[in-house]
């Protein structure tokens, strides 16, 4: 039965979703994002999930797996204006 068990796994609600105010436009725009995204779609028609600014992209951590600590952007270390 792999087309319940992939049915049941496409309506799940992901786990991280705590602490957000879900209405109906959020939960369809979640599983329009979700066809879209288990489709390939080249154009998306639904808005990211979740959103994340990063306001800086100093850092001294060096980590090997991310842009800013490895210095892979070209651009002088600085802060966003709020």
């Amino acid at each position: 039965m792999t087309a319940w068990r992939d049915l049941r796994e496409f309506l799940a609600l992901p786990d991280d979703v705590s602490g957000y105010r879900l209405t109906w436009k959020r939960l369809a725009n979640l599983y329009l994002h979700k066809w879209e995204r288990a489709r390939a779609r080249p154009v998306l028609r639904s808005r990211p999930p979740r959103l994340v600014i990063e306001p800086t992209n100093a850092c001294n951590l060096r980590c090997p797996h991310c842009h800013t600590g490895a210095g892979r952007f070209g651009r002088r270390p600085g802060m966003m204006r709020l």
